[in-house]
């Protein structure tokens, strides 16, 4: 910027003077920054990078470390016990790693075919449309909207794609939008389970070597509570409208629902399998009717029954653990005598 009173040659010699060096000077501390890899920030680097070279320098000061320690330690036959560990976990991570990274882009194929086609969301127009007589039928099409959706979408666009598409025809229907979005945002969750491309549940039994399945059927059981939260906020929408005494109740109804539920996919009450699987449907049915039934009477009344079934599975458990305590006393009791 020219300075007042100054004519322009005088003004150039004078910004050449001044401004020069220093954008010279800044221009090579920029330089300076970014070729050392200290000024991440100056340089505007991505995060990522960020994270990167702090890993990479963090692993190498382990390495170093314990090189120089097993050297220290005993000697050239000391230092190829520390490195051979090391080798392997470079080759295990390589090749878990270039594993998980076929699975995630295979997976990533359908979530690509869903994306660009727009299918999910012509469907989910369709299905709540000729759904929208009855709130029950159009949570179920909203469930298997939204499920077809977390199929190739994580939860965040999953969860916008199901709210614009659901709730503004379950608003419309005479539904609160808190217990609408609600809604919507559990079910994005549970996308994440969606079989069968759950990428959880790919990535989980890949590192701990497991069957996929049985993972995904494990997970969905461990995440069951989800169901039962998008089901009460329909049944009991006082669980996200006002605080108050109303929510505290619904929420008490819905936890023993919850535990209900919970109870009868993964507790066992007898070692017979007739007599086990009977009680555990029976406990479901219970759960169900105190999570579904709009009566707050009838809820309560399933959730005495749910606290008795678990009370009988406590007293089995003791049972269990008296007889298994009568059966080592003998052994222990014996051994002295026979040493």
């Amino acid at each position: 910027m020219l300075e007042t009173g100054v004519r322009q040659p005088e003004a150039i010699a004078l910004y050449a003077g001044r401004g020069l060096p220093q954008l010279a000077l800044r221009k090579i501390s920029y330089r300076s920054a970014r070729n050392s890899g200290l000024g991440l920030s100056a340089a505007r680097q991505p995060p990522i990078f960020a994270a990167l070279y702090v890993f990479a320098g963090v692993a190498s000061l382990m390495v170093a470390s314990r090189l120089v320690q097993g050297w220290h330690e005993g000697g050239p036959a000391r230092l190829r016990a520390v490195g051979a560990p090391s080798l392997r976990f470079l080759d295990n991570f390589a090749l878990m790693t270039a594993e998980l990274t076929l699975l995630l882009a295979t997976l990533g194929i359908l979530t690509s075919a869903f994306v660009n086609t727009g299918v999910p969301t012509k469907v989910g127009f369709i299905l709540v449309d000729a759904a929208g007589v009855n709130v029950a039928v159009m949570a179920l099409v909203a469930f298997a909207f939204g499920a077809l959706l977390g199929m190739g979408l994580p939860p965040a666009p999953t969860y916008i794609l199901t709210a614009l598409v659901i709730a503004p025809h379950m608003v419309k229907f005479g539904l609160d939008p808190w217990p609408v979005h609600f809604f919507a945002f559990f079910l994005a969750v549970w996308g994440e389970l969606t079989p069968p491309t759950s990428v959880v549940a790919a990535v989980t039994s890949k590192i701990a070597e497991a069957s996929f399945m049985r993972t995904l059927v494990r997970a969905v059981q461990i995440c069951s509570s989800l169901f039962v939260l998008m089901a009460a906020m329909f049944v009991r929408p006082q669980l996200v409208l006002e605080p108050g005494l109303a929510q505290i109740g619904a929420m008490l109804l819905v936890f023993m629902a919850s535990v209900g539920v919970t109870f009868s996919l993964q507790a066992r009450f007898s070692r017979s399998r007739a007599s086990d699987w009977s009680q555990r449907l029976a406990l479901m049915a219970v759960a169900l009717v105190t999570l579904l039934h709009p009566s707050d009477t009838v809820a309560l009344l399933g959730s005495i029954g749910i606290a008795l079934f678990v009370a009988h599975w406590m007293l089995y458990r003791k049972r269990l653990a008296a007889a298994a305590a009568l059966v080592s006393e003998p052994a222990t009791s014996e051994s002295p005598s026979g040493q």
